[in-house]
């Protein structure tokens, strides 16, 4: 058996990256419970403003951009698997499909809906 060697390079800029994500969430959530006489709307949006920010700035980094792939990969890989969640199915109506042998979700009298 081979062994697959995997190399995970991580630059400055990225651990930087990392670091301003960080802080970000750190200082929004301050900023939140800071801005209690503020109002609302301001606690709020200054909250949404910099997780946004913080998503954005971990877009752009390298693990943000792997975590992406990943996302795009695993919904790549849903959309094959069959399930029909558009047309009511369910998320296990694929497996009771196939160890049912084939009879599919209509006749499945033994499982109990919620």
């Amino acid at each position: 058996m081979a062994t697959t060697q995997i190399e995970t390079v991580s630059t400055g800029a990225d651990k930087a990256k990392l670091a301003a994500v960080i802080a970000l969430v750190i200082g929004s959530l301050a900023g939140f419970y800071l801005l209690s006489k503020q109002g609302p709307y301001v606690q709020w949006g200054v909250l949404l403003l910099g997780l946004t920010l913080a998503a954005a700035v971990f877009a752009v980094s390298d693990p943000g951009q792997r975590l992406l792939a990943f996302g795009r990969d695993a919904v790549r890989e849903v959309k094959k698997s069959g399930v029909a969640y558009s047309q009511g199915g369910r998320a296990d109506d694929g497996l009771c499909f196939r160890l049912c042998g084939g009879h599919g979700p209509v006749s499945l009298a033994h499982r109990q809906n919620p």
